[in-house]
C-alpha cells in the first residue's frame, strides 16, 4: 500500500510539474498586451506577399522608433486561412500567436463544382475549424507551447521544429 501511495505522489508531482506554466509567460502576455494597446501610436508598414501562398497574403510590421515589436503575417490559401503574429522585444522573438482557419474543403468548391466532380460535400463557412497556438521564447529558445488551449510537452517531437521553423521564418520576413 505504502508503495501504491509514494507512486501516486511522484506521479502527481511530475504530472502538475510538467504542465506547471512557466513564469516568463505570464511576463511575455503582459508585453504582448502592452504592444497591442500601443498599436496606434507606432509605425505601421503593410506588404503584400506572395512568397508563402499562391492566394497571397500581407505582412503588416509595426515599429517603436526604428526597432521592429510585432509583425502579423495573413495568409490566404484554397483550404483555409492562417493568422500569425509575432511578438519581438530588444530584437528578439518572444511570443507567436497562430490562427488557422481550416475549410471543409478549398473554397472554390461550390455544389455545382462538387457535384460534377462527383463529391458529396461543397465549401461551407460554417464549417471552418479554428485552430490556435501560442509561442513563447526566452532567448531565442522555445520554452512553452500552448496549443488548443492545452499546453504540449517539450518532448513533443514537434517541439524543437516550431522552434526552428519561427527563427527561420522571421530572419526571412525582416
Amino acid at each position: 500500500m505504502r508503495k501504491y501511495l509514494i507512486l501516486i505522489i511522484t506521479l502527481t508531482f511530475f504530472s502538475t510539474q510538467a504542465q506547471k506554466t512557466p513564469e516568463v509567460v505570464n511576463e511575455i502576455l503582459e508585453y504582448s498586451h502592452q504592444i497591442n494597446q500601443r498599436l496606434k501610436e507606432l509605425k505601421r508598414v503593410d506588404e503584400e506577399t506572395f512568397e508563402f501562398s499562391t492566394d497571397g497574403g500581407e505582412i503588416i510590421k509595426f515599429y517603436d522608433g526604428e526597432q521592429l515589436v510585432k509583425m502579423s503575417l495573413n495568409l490566404n490559401g484554397e483550404t483555409g486561412l492562417l493568422n500569425r503574429n509575432y511578438c519581438l522585444k530588444n530584437g528578439e522573438l518572444v511570443y507567436v500567436f497562430d490562427e488557422e482557419f481550416r475549410y471543409n474543403v478549398p473554397y472554390y468548391i461550390d455544389s455545382a463544382k462538387a457535384t460534377s466532380m462527383g463529391l458529396n460535400e461543397w465549401f461551407d463557412p460554417e464549417k471552418t475549424q479554428l485552430f490556435m497556438s501560442q509561442f513563447y521564447f526566452q532567448k531565442e529558445e522555445l520554452v512553452w507551447w500552448v496549443k488548443d488551449e492545452k499546453p504540449v510537452n517539450k518532448d513533443h517531437p514537434d517541439f524543437k521544429k516550431k522552434e526552428k521553423l519561427f527563427m527561420d521564418e522571421l530572419v526571412e520576413l525582416k
